[in-house]
């Protein structure tokens, strides 16, 4: 039988949604290389929160996986001037 590979792509966006989606390959360079596009696409897209990303080959075993999750914006700090006296 010939080798196949699936890559397999879990995205989690800041709204809470979830997109996956699994494609097939059938060299391993090839699926390699979508692996690097997925990743390189998802890290850019503003909307995206973490992405999980995975090359199988036909028996199940990992050939290369990746998490990235996207660090939250620390918020700006605020003045408060409430406590402030006023002489």
């Amino acid at each position: 039988m010939e080798m196949k590979y699936f890559v397999v792509e879990i995205e989690v966006m800041k709204d809470g949604s979830i997109a996956r989606a699994i494609s097939e390959a059938k060299e391993r360079e090839q699926a390699v290389s979508q692996f690097h596009q997925t990743l390189a696409s998802a890290v850019i897209t503003e909307d995206v929160a973490s992405v999980y990303c995975e090359v199988k080959d036909l028996y199940g075993n990992v050939v290369l996986k990746e998490l990235n999750i996207k660090p939250t914006p620390e918020p700006e700090p605020t003045t408060d001037t409430t406590d402030e006296v006023i002489a």
